[in-house]
């Protein structure tokens, strides 16, 4: 083996290596509009589950204020701070209306960090009609965000009280998308009152975002990936079994 054919499969193996540590390296921007979200499907047309993550705690004061966190169990950006909110918690029996969240002492650099979940549920013709639940924010800059920010939906999961199955793309909610602003509304929701939850990701940190829903039977979390992610030592690990692999085969060569 040549020093160059050497070089390239220390090379793929990094990247191919690096690549299985990035999570939803496949993320689809969500933009335009619809009737119904798209389902989230793996290679064999199965829905893809949400994967393994955990509700920030709130501390609220009425329906006035928030603050949320995550705890050790989640990746190492959310660890760190806590995000403040002003208006009621966007979920359960609180209020409807305008929240918006500031994220200036979370995390290392004041920001909810990218990939964070965006996790609403429920948004269906089930006890209300016309529910709808809006989202914008502002970059790390400080800047209103007037492009797609958020992902296509990567999971899609139940609420623990409800068995109803999922139908065929008709129980994910309709979405309009304008110049950085997403509306959800589940006026095209079948009949089933299916109560699912769907995952997005935003694609860069935020330094706020504000969250406006019209109905207190639907609800909208941010969530935190557990940390499941390899610590940066396992991309030296990967590198090495490249090294052994390659070492491998020139000893095997050397033997014809």
């Amino acid at each position: 083996m040549t020093t160059r054919q050497l070089n390239s499969q220390l090379l793929l193996s990094f990247i191919f290596g690096t690549l299985l540590l990035l999570p939803h390296a496949n993320a689809v921007p969500l933009t335009g509009m619809g009737d119904h979200l798209p389902l989230p499907l793996d290679v064999d047309e199965n829905i893809i589950p949400i994967p393994p993550v955990e509700i920030r705690a709130a501390v609220t004061s009425g329906n006035i204020s928030f603050s949320g966190s995550w705890s050790p169990a989640v990746a190492p950006p959310w660890r760190i701070g806590s995000f403040q909110a002003t208006g009621p918690v966007p979920a359960g029996n609180t209020a409807t209306g305008l929240t918006v969240y500031d994220f200036a002492l979370l995390g290392p650099n004041g920001l909810l960090p990218k990939d964070t979940f965006f996790i609403p549920n429920d948004i269906d013709l089930g006890a209300q009609a016309n529910e709808t639940l809006t989202f914008r924010a502002w970059d790390s800059g400080g800047s209103l965000i007037t492009g797609p920010w958020l992902s296509e939906p990567v999971g899609v999961g139940f609420q623990a009280s409800t068995a109803n199955p999922i139908g065929p793309g008709n129980d994910m909610p309709s979405w309009t998308y304008a110049n950085g602003v997403y509306s959800f509304s589940g006026d095209t929701v079948g009949p089933n009152n299916p109560s699912l939850g769907f995952a997005m990701l935003n694609d860069r940190p935020l330094s706020q975002l504000e969250v406006n829903r019209n109905r207190t039977t639907l609800n909208s979390y941010l969530y935190a990936p557990i940390n499941t992610v390899p610590e940066p030592s396992t991309h030296a690990l990967i590198l090495l079994i490249g090294i052994l692999i390659c070492w491998r085969n020139k000893q095997l060569r050397s033997c014809r």
